[in-house]
């Protein structure tokens, strides 16, 4: 069963995520300035996962990234679904989940 704590944090997690304003956001969302310190440089992930929403946004391809061909491609090369086997919580479901929909949002928002 999930603790209250782990369903707290899991659900501020998503909040996050579903917050994001703008693909540059939803990049330093999911990959963080403090996974810079331990993992080097995410601007190889980050610079390509804006262009691809903002090719899918303008309905053309991208220039890198193009196996992806839907939010839910793009949402599974991110959170693997493999992931799922070890997460007793749904998280990566959810943050999958998040992605795709913030992603269909900002596609068909005419305020951007």
């Amino acid at each position: 069963m999930e603790t209250q704590e782990r369903k707290e944090r899991r659900e501020k997690r998503i909040q996050s995520l579903k917050d994001c304003q703008t693909p540059t956001d939803l990049a330093f969302n999911i990959w963080t300035k403090q996974m810079e310190e331990y993992m080097g440089d995410r601007s190889i992930y980050r610079n390509p996962f804006i262009e691809w929403i903002e090719s899918y946004k303008s309905k053309s391809t991208p220039k890198n990234w193009t196996s992806y061909k839907t939010p839910r491609d793009l949402a599974e090369g991110i959170w693997k679904p493999y992931l799922d086997r070890s997460d007793d919580y749904g998280l990566f479901a959810d943050l999958r989940n998040a992605l795709v929909d913030w992603i269909e949002q900002y596609a068909n928002s005419f305020l951007n």
